[in-house]
């Protein structure tokens, strides 16, 4: 009997590589990617049943691979070294949207520049830091993670902030970090840090081009609030927000 399920696993494995040769994987669903990948690390068990557990625990195939080792662990079929191998797959794809980032390229646009973050935080299930740094074309120089810190929570030190800076010789600065659980909605010491890193730049012939925060598919400006459909202002906090950066007269009625 376990040589007929031996054979039958086999068998399955070979017929998935076949499908996955004939374009890339382009048209396997996310389950039987999830399942090829584990193919490497669990070898001889069935491993369709744990891909669709990856799946429905974390939601996507970046889910997966960004979340921590620990969560990972705790479903059935993934021991420490099969999380530990997920996890590692979710660093090398950031380390290359970050390679992707660091090219020569002049960012003429927020937006512009929001396409390439978003990337970075897909599927991020804790909160990270990064500090773009750019020359004074706007042509990037670096991007480097300041922090990382738990799921709803991320501190951000100016300090070191601005010894990256002057280190790449940095004219401009952007900081990016993202809310996993929640909105793209500035906290107070999300304000408070912006200000804190206003008044240290301000010393300095280094600017500072924004603070964005991302969660989901959507991202909010600090020092370029979003005017209109884009932002309700509905309430004594995000009224303040607008005083605080765009001047009394830029709340939205």
């Amino acid at each position: 009997m376990a040589e007929k399920n031996k054979n039958a696993h086999a068998g399955h494995r070979e017929r998935m590589r076949v499908k996955f040769k004939a374009d890339s994987g382009d048209s396997m669903p996310d389950h039987e990617l999830v399942e090829m990948l584990l193919f490497y690390i669990i070898p001889r068990s069935n491993t369709n049943g744990v891909a669709h557990a990856l799946l429905d625990r974390f939601g996507s195939i970046e889910g997966i691979v960004n979340a921590r080792p620990e969560h990972l662990a705790q479903i059935d079929g993934i021991g420490e070294n099969s999380a530990l191998f997920l996890s590692v797959c979710g660093a090398i794809l950031r380390r290359i949207a970050r390679g992707t980032i660091k090219s020569k390229k002049k960012y003429t646009s927020l937006q512009d520049i929001a396409d390439y973050l978003h990337r970075m935080f897909v599927g991020m299930s804790q909160e990270c830091v990064y500090l773009m740094m750019f020359d004074n074309g706007m042509h990037l120089i670096d991007t480097v993670e300041l922090a990382r810190g738990e799921v709803n929570h991320v501190s951000i030190d100016p300090h070191r902030l601005m010894k990256e800076a002057i280190l790449h010789n940095a004219s401009a600065v952007l900081l990016a970090h993202n809310h996993p659980n929640g909105e793209a909605r500035p906290s107070e010491a999300d304000l408070d840090t912006t200000d804190r890193v206003q008044y240290l730049l301000s010393s300095t012939n280094i600017t500072l081009v924004d603070h964005l925060i991302f969660s989901g598919g959507s991202y909010t400006s600090i020092v370029h609030p979003p005017v209109g459909e884009m932002l309700e202002v509905e309430d004594d906090f995000y009224a303040s927000y607008y005083k605080r950066y765009c001047g009394e007269d830029s709340a939205v009625e």
